[in-house]
């Protein structure tokens, strides 16, 4: 499992957003604007993870269901989904 964080300009439109484009790319989305979990389809392989926000920052514990996903793959892809940027 990987952790990491997000920084945004505004938690509850970046919550918003990553539901949508969750949802846009095959994935689900269950949570609110402090803590959720989600399921993502990224480089042939899901994401499972789970978020909890304080202040402006996403924090992210995020796992693939193949090993060889590199951090960076789902940190790349996670920072696009909540439409930040990785601190």
């Amino acid at each position: 499992m990987f952790t990491f964080e997000i920084s945004v300009a505004d938690v509850a439109a970046a919550v918003d957003f990553a539901r949508g484009e969750i949802a846009k790319r095959g994935g689900s989305m269950i949570g609110d604007d402090n803590s959720g979990s989600f399921t993502l389809p990224v480089a042939g392989c899901t994401l499972t993870g789970s978020y909890v926000t304080a202040g402006n920052v996403i924090t992210v514990s995020v796992s693939a269901d193949d090993p060889g996903v590199s951090p960076q793959v789902l940190e790349s892809a996670l920072a696009s989904v909540f439409n930040g940027v990785i601190v």
